[in-house]
C-alpha cells in the first residue's frame, strides 16, 4: 500500500507551493486578512493523537500548516508528484520554535510562534530542479488529500 502521509520537501519548494495559493486562491485574489495558514499546539497536536500532552518535545511548540496550492504538472513536470493534484490546494506542515512575536488580533494580544527555518531566506521560492533535486528538508507536504475516491465513504466529518 503507498504511503500518503506526506513527505519532506524543501524549503523553496514549500514557499512555492505558498506562494501559489496566495496568487490564486481558487481563481479570487487573496485579501489582506484571508487566512494563509492555521497553527495548533504540540499540546493540542499530541492529545489529537491520543498522546499524552505533556510530551517531552524541547524547542517545539506546535506546528503550523500552511495552505498552498499546485499548478498543472504541464507547467512544472514531476510538480505535483501526482497529476490528480494539478491546480489543487495542499497542506505545508511546518513545526514551529520557541521564538514568537506579539499579534494583535482583533480584541487580544496574542503570542505568534515562529516557525523553525534553519536556512537562509532569501532563497526564493522555486520548483526543485528535477536534475539535481533539493535535500529533503524539515516542511511537509503530500498528504492524501479529499475528497477521497469514490469507495471511500464515511471517512470524515463531511461524511464523502
Amino acid at each position: 500500500m503507498p504511503n500518503f502521509g506526506g513527505k519532506a520537501i524543501s524549503l523553496s519548494y514549500a514557499r512555492q507551493l505558498a506562494k501559489n495559493f496566495e496568487a490564486n486562491k481558487l481563481g479570487k485574489p487573496l485579501l489582506a486578512d484571508d487566512s494563509q495558514g492555521i497553527w495548533f499546539s504540540k499540546e493540542t497536536i499530541l492529545e489529537a493523537l491520543g498522546l499524552d500532552p505533556k510530551l517531552n518535545t524541547p524547542g517545539i511548540t506546535g506546528l503550523r500548516m500552511y495552505f498552498g496550492a499546485y499548478e498543472d504538472a504541464a507547467s512544472h513536470p514531476g510538480y505535483p508528484a501526482n497529476d490528480e493534484n494539478d491546480n489543487k490546494l495542499t497542506l505545508i506542515l511546518v513545526g514551529t520554535g520557541q521564538d514568537y512575536i506579539e499579534v494583535w488580533r482583533g480584541k487580544e494580544m496574542e503570542t505568534a510562534y515562529l516557525d523553525i527555518i534553519n536556512e537562509p531566506m532569501n532563497t526564493p521560492p522555486a520548483y526543485p530542479d528535477p536534475m539535481n533535486p533539493d535535500p529533503a528538508g524539515k516542511y511537509f507536504n503530500e498528504g492524501q488529500s479529499f475528497p477521497p475516491p469514490a469507495n471511500g465513504q464515511g471517512l470524515g466529518l463531511l461524511d464523502f
